[in-house]
């Protein structure tokens, strides 16, 4: 490591100060927790690729000779970037792992900020187990890697929290659909889209705020629109143009698609393989066993939002941040299904949509604690104590 990666570590660092409303000392201890089993997490993941095949070599090393290409969006300029830099500060491989990590950990405080300020709103503090959420594996071992992974994240854990306060906060919002842009243009499609349903949609929003939201919703809609057509050559207005696009994904998904593909199976089948595999019965390693605990909190997530579905439907009426996370997350769930080719590239990409399950869940399940408790308190006899006052 060299000073490069130093800055990647300080700019880590600097993230303290967005996790929290008002830092306390305990706040400050969980973050430093965190920013641990982040940098422990980049160290694995850097040892990882010294023997296996990874995207971030070709980012690094750039064999194919992308810095001469013309400029695009997503990988290009992901290379251009790297490249740029390192051409600039230097850098060793280790170097980028710990600059890229950065944004990794700016979306996981980015993720307390976000647990805090829905305390505030319930009115109820989060359980511990809730904030143990930020401490999921794949949180941190898919966003400690040189490549669009850990920027996407910080991307849509800033839109967001951009979200909880769209007034005060459209300039981040827009920061967030910037970052999109230059890595997935078309995930920064989706989150406009989105925004415009949680708009157009639900309770609790006076109709200057929803006409507001829908016309700069829309006109960034229009704009990025623009964006991915010319970044994939397509044309989002024909639906031959999009099956096409859709095929060819198909097609060279079938070419990598290795031992856990799932390139040929019917929708439900890439779907459930894209939200529960690996299980344990077809985990082929240490990280696919991790993996596979992690996947049976996922179950669980689904099963208590199914249990749940009427008080899950009544509180997204009310609130604009869970309407656009949960179209957010649906819409890119369902796009990831059709055009993911195996468990691990399934893996990899769900952690896009971890920001918006999870600010779902932790609201919910603070929700159903609390109701569970007055329902509690309501039923408790008052007979005993009235006893043992008279004796």
């Amino acid at each position: 490591m060299t000073f490069v990666g130093l800055i990647g570590i300080i700019l880590s660092l600097v993230a303290l100060r967005w996790c929290s409303v008002r830092l306390t000392p305990n706040r400050a201890l969980l973050f430093l927790a965190l920013l641990a089993v982040h940098l422990a997490a980049t160290t694995a993941m850097y040892l990882y690729v010294q023997d296996n095949t990874a995207d971030s070599t070709g980012y690094y090393f750039d064999a194919a000779g992308m810095v001469r290409w013309d400029f695009k969006l997503g990988t290009v300029f992901v290379v251009k970037l790297v490249q740029y830099l390192k051409g600039v500060i230097g850098g060793s491989y280790l170097d980028y792992f710990l600059i890229f990590q950065a944004f990794g950990v700016w979306g996981l405080a980015l993720m307390m900020r976000i647990f805090q300020e829905a305390e505030l709103r319930i009115g109820a503090p989060f359980s511990t187990g809730t904030y143990a959420l930020l401490f999921l594996p794949s949180l941190h071992f898919w966003t400690s890697s040189i490549g669009k992974d850990a920027p996407l994240f910080f991307a849509v854990t800033l839109a967001v929290w951009s979200v909880m306060r769209l007034r005060t906060r459209f300039l981040y919002y827009a920061v967030a659909m910037g970052v999109m842009i230059l890595f997935r243009p078309h995930i920064a499609l989706i989150a406009t889209i989105g925004l415009a349903a949680a708009a157009a949609f639900g309770q609790g929003t006076s109709l200057p705020a929803k006409l507001g939201v829908l016309v700069l919703a829309v006109a960034g809609t229009f704009y990025i629109s623009q964006t991915v057509e010319n970044t994939f050559y397509i044309q989002l207005n024909s639906a031959e143009s999009v099956m096409d696009w859709f095929a060819q994904k198909s097609e060279i998904g079938q070419q990598f698609a290795g031992g856990t593909a799932v390139h040929g199976a019917s929708f439900p089948v890439r779907l459930i393989s894209l939200l529960f595999r690996p299980l344990f019965f077809d985990a082929n390693g240490a990280f696919a066993i991790v993996a596979s605990f992690e996947n049976l909190l996922m179950l669980f997530i689904a099963g208590f939002f199914a249990a749940n579905w009427r008080d899950v439907l009544g509180l997204a009426r009310t609130s604009l941040v869970l309407r656009f996370c949960w179209f957010f997350a649906l819409a890119l769930t369902i796009l990831l299904a059709v055009v993911y080719y195996n468990v691990g590239l399934g893996l990899r990409q769900r952690t896009m949509i971890m920001p918006a399950l999870l600010t779902i869940f932790a609201v919910q399940w603070t929700r159903f604690r609390l109701m569970r408790q007055q329902t509690r308190a309501a039923a408790r006899p008052e007979w005993p104590v009235a006893q043992a006052s008279q004796q």
